[in-house]
């Protein structure tokens, strides 16, 4: 997705647990973060995709974590298979910060990203 981003003419600014993997995405423009803290400071709209609720937790919470990164107007859209319960819970501390969370299933991405580009107005 990330590449696809870039190929469209948008920055990225990019954190992946695995460095070695992002390194293709590096190579094509993108801009390396230490953290999901770091990314979340640098972007507009903030990307997750990870495996499961723990995963989320690993990439949101803690001085390092995405929450610590957000500020008002900023958005973030999680792609992730996690509990609805933790999804209300994030959502809930991400509109204390007066940032939006768009929750979206992998089955949606595609028709909802539509939506969302409508709503927020990315920066190439």
């Amino acid at each position: 997705m990330c590449g696809h981003l870039l190929e469209a003419g948008y920055r990225a600014t990019i954190h992946s647990r695995t460095r070695a993997r992002a390194e293709p995405l590096v190579e094509g423009g993108a801009e390396w973060a230490d953290s999901p803290a770091a990314v979340a400071a640098a972007s507009d709209v903030v990307f997750t995709m990870v495996t499961n609720t723990a995963a989320v937790k690993a990439v949101t919470e803690g001085a390092d974590g995405i929450l610590a990164g957000l500020a008002p107007g900023k958005v973030y859209v999680d792609m992730s298979t996690a509990s609805p319960a933790n999804t209300r819970a994030l959502a809930e501390e991400v509109a204390a910060i007066g940032a939006l969370l768009q929750d979206l299933g992998p089955v949606d991405t595609v028709r909802d990203l539509a939506g969302l580009e409508r709503v927020v107005r990315m920066r190439r």
